[in-house]
């Protein structure tokens, strides 16, 4: 055994000895041939707030790029983790949202949470009457679950609501947790409030938050949430930016009105929404954690492992589509995973179904059990702080927390957060990246399945509901492409059969199969269904086959040169065959002009607007 273990070291020892040593440079001109001569900063991630992340980073890249490298979780600034053993003890805390407005689901749903592991129940008041909400939780196990109440983000969690709810529980309100969850200044972005209505709404919120302090410590009286700033259209860098003006904002008014920096910050939680930009939401999380631990010390408040932060992470609900609601599921797995290596103290997932206008126990339970899934089978929570040592996500988490604190300066710069509201900065700054983020996803060139790539084929009846694609105007990022297909279903429905788009391919197996593929995505969209020729060697069949079809839409899907010949012989016999029909080309030949003469309506490419060719194409069967 001793000679095994010899042979071994001995092996370790000398093993990289044999190897030359890595040359950065080397590296890079190999991927500059494999790139055909780019360079490798064209592989670079631009991010909307102005800084772009190379695809790799290496240990020698953290010595003059990352600060704060050689923490630990728990010591400050926290970029690691509030605590000591982070998740490893404890888990995070496994929230469950109450998605139901009819009172007798919503309390079935209550009381079956604890004993299936749910840790918080968050409860949209906006949903119930006082009355109602009273009933939904009479079940509730007080002693077991904390309850978050919020109402929408528009109105005013009711207080002395709460207050008959604990007394319902028989539970004493020392003992209860959980948060209510309000914040006026969210009123101003979502537009509900205006900025003379603060005189009203803040001192009440200071009052009701020295109320929820001596009768409740540990309930959380306060939430700075940035659910409408994501919803906007905001990124990970505002979101950051923004929690802390808010904050900074809440600080002074509450100062001046008698309640010191240090028992605001133990009443207040904090919501980020979490998408599925999976290493800048990571990312988020730990910038967050720095810079406002900077804030806080500003006012003397000390950080310590015994009094952290508490963030709660909440699905982003931008970032879900309405129609295909199965890859909602997808999503809300990697946002948790975002949420969990970055930190977060609390989770809370949507169900998948939530903005398709109905929800269901089985939605509900599978949001659940994704969390449980993570901390149980995936074991995410064994590790403390599993981003620790990523090169990739220190880099990334220092450049947010940089681009993050000027946009905070630039904010208070202006006069504060009220100020940003008051005078439209801050909604001017949400646009910029708005529109960027538009032409990203109009072009897919940021793709989201089943919203603007690889749509679902089918009969279409879940297109046809009311979906959810607005939060007070605030519009989903996919909204533009799930009207596209509610507006193509809407008109399968009115002529009582599918729109079809026969895809007509020939020549080069290769470029016929590659084209047709991104036609079908492309066309399947707007809610058509798709037909292939099945003779693509023997175009006098496929001729037949198209006759005996009368599609709507025909797309001749080849190669460039094999458009013009045979192409150009038999465009004309399809136009004379079925006149009516809408022919496109699938790419972008040189020839293009020769082909709009020979007959073709359309071509269709990558980078193209989608939005913009295909209201147009349904602009022209609907004519």
């Amino acid at each position: 055994m001793k000679g095994i273990s010899k042979l071994i070291t001995g092996m370790s020892d000398g093993l990289f000895s044999e190897f030359p040593p890595f040359d950065p440079q080397d590296w890079a001109e190999k991927v500059s041939r494999d790139l055909k001569g780019r360079e490798v900063s064209s592989l670079d991630w631009k991010m909307p707030d102005g800084f772009a992340m190379p695809p790799l980073e290496r240990k020698d890249d953290l010595k003059d790029k990352v600060a704060w490298k050689n923490l630990f979780p728990g010591e400050s600034p926290f970029l690691r983790g509030g605590t000591f053993q982070g998740a490893s003890q404890n888990s995070w805390v496994i929230g469950q949202e109450v998605p139901f407005a009819d009172p007798a689901l919503a309390r079935a749903e209550v009381g079956d949470t604890f004993e299936h592991g749910v840790h918080a129940l968050v409860l949209d008041l906006a949903r119930f009457s006082p009355e109602n909400a009273l009933l939904v939780l009479q079940d509730w196990d007080a002693q077991s679950v904390a309850l978050h109440l919020t109402d929408d983000l528009q109105h005013t969690p009711s207080l002395d609501l709460l207050l008959k709810i604990i007394s319902q529980s028989g539970v004493p309100a020392e003992k209860i947790t959980g948060g209510l969850e309000n914040n006026p200044l969210n009123r101003l972005i979502t537009g509900t409030s205006s900025v003379a209505e603060m005189d009203n709404l803040l001192p009440q919120c200071v009052r009701d938050f020295q109320t929820i302090q001596g009768k409740m410590p540990w309930v959380k009286a306060m939430n700075i949430d940035l659910s409408p700033v994501s919803l906007a259209g905001g990124t990970q860098t505002q979101q950051i930016a923004w929690a802390l003006s808010q904050l900074v904002e809440y600080v002074e008014y509450f100062q001046n009105a008698g309640v010191s920096a240090e028992n605001f910050f133990q009443g207040i939680m904090f919501t980020f929404p979490v998408g599925t930009h999976f290493f800048p939401e990571i990312a988020k999380f730990r910038a967050f954690r720095l810079l406002l631990t900077r804030v806080m010390e500003a006012y003397g408040v000390r950080f310590s492992s015994e009094n952290p932060s508490f963030i709660q992470a909440r699905t982003a609900l931008a970032c879900l589509g309405a129609h295909d609601a199965n890859t909602n599921l997808l999503r809300t797995t990697t946002a948790a995973m975002s949420a969990v290596i970055g930190g977060a103290d609390m989770i809370t997932l949507a169900p998948h179904d939530l903005l398709a206008g109905k929800s269901s126990h089985l939605a509900a339970r599978m949001a659940r059990n994704i969390q449980l899934i993570l901390r149980d089978e995936s074991h995410l929570g064994k590790v403390i702080d599993p981003a620790g040592g990523s090169y990739y996500l220190e880099v990334m988490t220092e450049k947010m927390a940089d681009a993050a604190w000027s946009l905070f300066q630039e904010t208070e710069k202006l006069g504060g957060f009220l100020v940003a509201i008051k005078t439209g900065w801050l909604r001017s700054k949400i646009m910029e990246v708005v529109y960027q983020q538009k032409q990203e996803i109009s072009t897919r060139k940021e793709v989201l399945i089943g919203i603007n790539d690889f749509p679902a084929q089918g009969n279409g009846e879940g297109f046809l509901q009311a979906p959810y694609l607005a939060v007070n105007s605030f519009r989903t990022v996919g909204a533009d492409f799930e009207a596209l297909r509610k507006r193509g279903e809407e008109l399968n429905q009115k002529w009582e059969k599918r729109m079809q788009a026969a895809l007509f391919t020939f020549g080069k197996a290769a470029f016929r199969s590659a084209r047709s593929n991104f036609a079908s995505n492309l066309l399947g969209l707007a809610g058509l269904e798709m037909v292939e020729n099945l003779t693509p060697n023997e175009p006098e069949k496929a001729l037949q086959w198209l006759a005996k079809t009368q599609p709507e839409v025909i797309v001749l899907c080849s190669s460039d040169e094999e458009y013009l010949s045979p192409g150009l012989d038999f465009i004309p016999q399809i136009k004379t065959q079925l006149p009516e029909s809408i022919l496109i080309v699938a790419g972008k030949p040189a020839e293009m002009d020769r082909l709009t003469a020979a007959g073709i309506d359309h071509f269709i490419y990558l980078n193209q607007n989608a939005v913009s060719f295909l209201n147009e194409l349904l602009d022209r069967l609907e004519a």
